[in-house]
């Protein structure tokens, strides 16, 4: 009876250290999932949740996710007045390594509105880490059709020509038989009929922190202490200064970016690269930032340098003050020759 009322107890212990834990984790934002998959649009943000983005190699970030799975403002509740512009990129458009108003679009959006105070302008975030070209054409298509921006800026940089394809469950364009497929494969896959059966477990910190030790034994450490361990945070900058190659399904998908009359490249590639891409576009206005970040270089003051970890990584927060104001003063130009021509 005693050894029966012991099992008891331990096992009631346990489940509450369990709930303790599951609640700390999730709460805390140290480890808990941010990403679910869905059917059609694959891997996005839960929805109206908070991240807390702690990078030891870079910098702290909190932001909120909006109603779509987007971090940032909500583009639906736009209103009519409004010219909204969505920003479609990677993990530098997400910048979930300073806080949202240190992000470039917030730094852009207050300079475009303090200079055209006739306009009430709005950018909107649709970033998100490894997004690569396909994927990015697949984003631009459902920003066209369901929110139908004034504006569509893509951003690419070495990252998205340089980066190995990866195994995320994302639907994207592929090249195939002189054409542009969409491929959504992942749906059909082994993996995410599991996501489907257990996807009220998905949200669990636990379960979440079990899942990634089980797959990456030998990345136990960096696993378990998940934000708070030292290492990796640089990976999205690991290319910068490659020449890139750019493949005849990323050129292809260039090129029906730039046949939508909204959209604007926004590049932070070496001149070299840049004119890959301007060879490939047509009338699409074209932004780079090499410029005025050469220019911080010059003035020793490097825009991917992390003080904190003599590292290099993402844009800093001095990097994103720059550059929000260029995009800004780009975009300013951009609204007042619409603007007129429209009249």
């Amino acid at each position: 009876m005693k050894i029966i009322k012991s099992i008891i107890y331990f096992c009631f212990a346990f489940l509450l250290i369990g709930l303790f834990f599951e609640i700390f984790l999730h709460t805390a934002g140290i480890l808990s999932p941010v990403m679910k998959i869905d059917s059609r649009k694959g891997e996005r943000f839960y929805p109206n949740i908070t991240i807390n983005s702690l990078f030891m190699n870079e910098g702290f970030g909190l932001s909120k996710t909006n109603s779509l799975g987007w971090l940032g403002k909500n583009p639906i509740d736009r209103i009519d007045t409004d010219i909204s512009i969505a920003v479609i990129g990677n993990s530098f458009v997400a910048s979930q390594q300073v806080f949202t108003r240190n992000k470039f679009l917030a730094v852009a959006e207050d300079h475009v509105n303090k200079e055209l105070s006739d306009f009430n302008t709005s950018f909107y975030n649709f970033g998100k880490k490894q997004v690569q070209l396909g994927e990015i054409l697949f984003i631009k298509k459902e920003v066209a059709k369901e929110y139908n921006p004034e504006h569509i800026i893509v951003f690419l940089n070495e990252r998205n020509f340089v980066i190995k394809k990866s195994s995320r469950m994302v639907p994207y364009y592929e090249y195939k038989d002189d054409q542009l497929v969409l491929n959504s494969s992942y749906n059909k896959s082994s993996t995410f009929r599991l996501y489907n059966k257990l996807g009220f477990l998905s949200n669990s910190s636990l379960i979440f922190l079990g899942y990634r030790v089980k797959n990456k034994l030998r990345n136990a450490p960096k696993i378990l202490f998940d934000k708070l361990y030292p290492t990796g945070e640089s990976e999205d900058n690991d290319v910068k200064g490659q020449t890139i190659s750019i493949s005849p399904t990323d050129k292809r998908i260039i090129e029906e970016l730039s046949m939508d009359d909204r959209v604007i490249f926004l590049l932070d590639l070496s001149t070299e690269n840049a004119s890959q891409i301007r060879s490939l576009v047509d009338q699409s206005p074209i932004i780079n930032f090499n410029k005025p970040l050469m220019a911080m270089k010059n003035n020793e003051v490097d825009p991917y340098y992390w003080k904190v970890s003599k590292i290099e990584g993402h844009w800093n927060n001095k990097a994103h003050k720059i550059i929000g104001k260029e995009l800004g003063e780009n975009m300013i130009n951009i609204i007042k020759l619409d603007n007129s021509s429209n009249k």
